[in-house]
């Protein structure tokens, strides 16, 4: 409301009543909330990563009970984003069941796709090239995670499956004792995806935008932005010193007017 930056509140379903997720449904609507992004959340007690025929311990069993129970209560007023797996689910029985159960997910009121994070901008692209042959039509959103440490990239790959191309290793490898210089290259890594998922025609794949994972750590995704030329860092450190904005300067809907809910797409 005062800041003008649209939000996608985080929802999971795991251990939690329809009542519950009402009320939350319900508080975000009431502080102008428009997105929700519909997950079924970590996994049961006592296991590292969801499996076959797991569900959640909650009266909505996975994201597809939440997307549909969002949309019984608040019909098209919220923007509903759900996960997408380039490199597979580890809970799905195939790759073509795992298709399958995204389009349901579609089908049942979801607007778009925030993808899980990845090193290999090829296996993005063609996932989204899967998603479109299988009729899903909708917006997909590759998640892009700047390294920040070589320990803690090691731990999340490992953590979640995620492969990683020799050519990342190579460059990561020489300077993995050295937390700033794993930054500076983490950072050129991601734009470099970002390049080439962007520049990517419309048959290999090509998407409108990128979800970066901050981990409340932003200084990352500002640099990948200025070398992408998507921000002026210069400028707008001086626009900032400059002048001094007040909720009542700034463009904010004003008397209720919603704002564009679809903003994230």
């Amino acid at each position: 409301r005062y800041l003008c930056v649209d939000v996608l509140m985080h929802l999971t379903c795991t251990g939690v009543t329809r009542e519950q997720l009402a009320q939350a449904l319900s508080q975000a609507k009431s502080c102008g909330v428009h997105n929700i992004l519909a997950l079924r959340g970590d996994p049961p007690k006592g296991k590292r990563a969801w499996e076959k025929d797991d569900v959640s311990g909650g009266e909505c069993d996975r994201a597809i009970d939440l997307v549909r129970l969002i949309r019984k209560l608040h019909g098209s007023y919220f923007g509903i984003a759900v996960a997408g797996h380039p490199e597979g689910h580890p809970a799905s029985y195939s790759p073509e069941k795992e298709m399958a159960h995204l389009k349901d997910k579609m089908d049942a009121g979801a607007d778009f796709i925030i993808t899980q994070f990845f090193y290999d901008a090829s296996v993005f692209l063609a996932y989204v090239r899967n998603c479109r042959e299988n009729g899903i039509t909708c917006p997909i959103l590759p998640g892009i995670m700047p390294i920040q440490s070589y320990s803690s990239f090691a731990r999340m790959t490992e953590f979640c499956g995620i492969s990683v191309p020799p050519s990342v290793m190579q460059r990561l490898e020489p300077v993995k004792h050295d937390d700033e210089a794993v930054k500076e290259i983490g950072c050129q890594i991601a734009s470099d995806m970002c390049h080439e998922i962007l520049g990517a025609k419309e048959e290999e794949g090509a998407v409108d935008g990128v979800h970066f994972y901050t981990l409340n750590l932003e200084r990352s995704v500002t640099l990948i932005l200025t070398s992408m030329g998507a921000i002026d860092l210069v400028g707008t450190i001086a626009a900032a010193n400059s002048t001094t904005a007040t909720p009542a300067d700034s463009p904010q809907k004003q008397n209720g007017e919603k704002s564009d809910k679809h903003a994230n797409k």
